[in-house]
């Protein structure tokens, strides 16, 4: 009975050291992005980088529409003196009219503590008259940039839009043009950038 006992326990202490053998021996995975933050992504919406000085809604649009894309529970806007002194220091506004890059975004994200970051550069938005067709025409013109940086994903967003637009004085005459199409603009890339995080 006593060899029996010695015996089962020699078993079950060689098939612990395989078990804990074959768990060290065991291949590593490659690295991974990181994980999104467990509860959300503290993300800052950067002012407007206005090139366009007539446009004086260019901000307010912005920050309007990252309210409705990025919502709580899996964001929180992020506004503190953290980030205007990073913005400061790195003389974002200035810097970034000759154009923004990845490493001036991430410095900021850095140094404001942030999960995320979104950057709007309004290049260009005019509305003229079109000189083509037999009915009076008007032509908008829309340059922007959009640039997001994710802490928990190296692949960015980084689109320029250049879009021309025509349309019938008639139509038009009644709404702010302007206003609208870099509204619709600006709400499109907003909503990709937010869905693209929650992957």
């Amino acid at each position: 009975m006593k060899q029996m006992r010695i015996f089962l326990c020699s078993l079950f202490l060689l098939i612990f050291s395989l078990q804990a053998a074959a768990a060290g021996a065991a291949p590593r995975t490659a690295k991974k992005e990181k994980a999104s933050p467990a509860r959300f992504a503290r993300v800052a919406i950067l002012p407007v980088i206005n090139l366009q000085e007539d446009i004086d809604y260019a901000n307010t649009i912005v920050f309007q529409k990252a309210l409705e894309a990025f919502t709580y529970p899996d964001y929180e806007i992020y506004d503190s003196e953290r980030l205007y002194k990073a913005l400061e220091e790195i003389d974002y506004y200035e810097s970034g009219k000759a154009g923004v890059t990845e490493a001036m975004l991430r410095t900021i994200m850095e140094k404001a503590g942030l999960d995320m970051i979104v950057m709007v550069k309004l290049n260009e938005l005019v509305q003229e008259s079109y000189p083509y067709g037999r009915e009076a025409q008007e032509e908008i013109t829309l340059d922007m940039d959009v640039m997001a940086i994710f802490d928990w994903r190296e692949k960015i967003v980084n689109t320029h839009i250049r879009d021309k637009k025509t349309a019938e004085y008639a139509v038009i005459m009644k709404i702010d043009w302007k206003l609208r199409e870099y509204s619709n603009a600006v709400s499109i890339q907003l909503d990709r950038i937010a869905k693209l995080g929650k992957k």
